[in-house]
């Protein structure tokens, strides 16, 4: 488990050397191959050079600090394509794209990212078929707001 000192560190680090860079998710595991898996990204994507950047600054300061006292691996990546959706900075960075919306009530929701606020995120749905019409007591619905608490899971998607 990580501690609440270890990743305000790591994040404190991050913010001040790279602002450019934001923290999607981390986490240490412990056994036999320890690891800290650090899960970065930019608002217009991150490349490879930014990930060792992050990746020497953090290592050199763990060590300097002796943060973690046992043998580990860190592991610096990007959260990967077709990976959730995670901190509000990642929504906003998608704007226009397209995503898969899973909400706590099971229904599961694809559209366009229209707008982020700090409470949820606004999707223009995508037609289910363009075959279909809708019957005439049935008027055509604008955005769908969907809040964060009744979000389980979003994937931007290629369609």
């Amino acid at each position: 488990m990580l501690s609440a000192e270890l990743q305000g560190r790591i994040e404190g680090l991050i913010q001040s050397t790279f602002p450019e860079v934001f923290v999607v998710d981390m986490s240490l595991s412990h056994g036999k191959h320890s690891a800290l898996i650090l899960r970065i990204d930019t608002d217009k994507g991150i490349s490879m050079d930014e990930i060792m950047e992050v990746s020497r600054a953090v290592g050199w300061m763990i060590e300097e600090e002796d943060l973690i006292k046992s043998a580990y691996n860190l592991e610096v990546s990007s959260p990967g394509v077709g990976k959730p959706l995670k901190v509000l900075r990642q929504y906003s960075a998608n704007i226009g794209r397209y995503l898969a919306v899973q909400t706590l009530d099971g229904k599961d929701l694809r559209g366009q990212l229209l707008t982020v606020t700090e409470q949820g995120i606004s999707l223009e749905i995508l037609a289910k078929s363009k075959k279909k019409k809708p019957k005439p007591d049935q008027e055509e619905e604008g955005p769908l707001h969907i809040p964060f608490d009744q979000i389980q899971t979003a994937k931007v998607i290629i369609i």
